[in-house]
């Protein structure tokens, strides 16, 4: 999917497995619930712990010590939304993680990353980047995120009302049992995005430019 009012946006690329989870995992759906993708899920025996723990030359550790905001587990309610001060993106303010639903405006080329040391429970309003969650992470509201999440514990999601989805990128929960299950309610949507994984992590420095090819990515 590409997000709205975002440009420059390369054609959408051939269509990915809806979910992809590990042997064992148990997929369910009720309501007007769907699943879109290619297939609409996948289980992988792939996927293993370390998939949610190093990402090619870098690790969750690496992200997270490159972060650009660390805050503790908490209910961040509806406080998350870009700040511009005197015109210009205020990134002294921690709640201010970019603009991810008006790219134009001073805090859409800000892409931060932001890890949360333990749960977090999200409201609202959006923001854009790496968000890092080494807790379990609920999302009610019409919170949106554009880019990459990196969930350790588990993700469940409610609410949405007029906004239909959550994130817009590539979405990763661990989820062990020591969590729980993952829940997905409501008008809540996961969207891959392509285009927004790639601007997130050209943003972020997680990708160099290489001699051979336009890019290595290091994500």
């Amino acid at each position: 999917q590409i997000p709205a009012g975002w440009a420059a946006c390369p054609p959408t690329q051939p269509a990915l497995a809806g979910i992809r989870a590990d042997q064992g995992t148990t997929v369910t759906t009720s309501g007007s619930a769907s699943i879109i993708g290619s297939p609409p899920v996948l289980i992988d025996a792939s996927v293993t712990d370390s998939t949610f723990s190093k990402f090619g030359d870098v690790t969750y550790t690496q992200l997270a010590a490159m972060a650009n905001i660390t805050l503790p587990g908490q209910n961040f309610a509806n406080s998350i939304g870009p700040v511009v001060t005197s015109g210009q993106c205020n990134l002294t303010v921690a709640t201010n993680w970019g603009d991810g639903v008006n790219p134009t405006q001073p805090c859409g080329s800000y892409f931060p990353i932001v890890h949360v040391t333990g749960d977090a429970t999200i409201n609202g309003v959006q923001g854009q980047g790496i968000l890092l969650i080494d807790g379990s992470l609920s999302v009610q509201g019409g919170f949106q995120w554009f880019g990459i999440t990196i969930v350790q514990g588990s993700l469940k999601t409610a609410g949405g009302g007029s906004t239909d989805a959550h994130f817009w990128g590539a979405t990763m929960v661990h989820d062990s049992v020591n969590f729980g299950t993952n829940q997905l309610s409501g008008h809540a949507n996961i969207n891959y995005s392509s285009c927004a994984v790639l601007k997130v992590l050209e943003s972020t420095g997680i990708v160099t430019p290489a001699r051979s090819r336009g890019w290595v990515q290091l994500y």
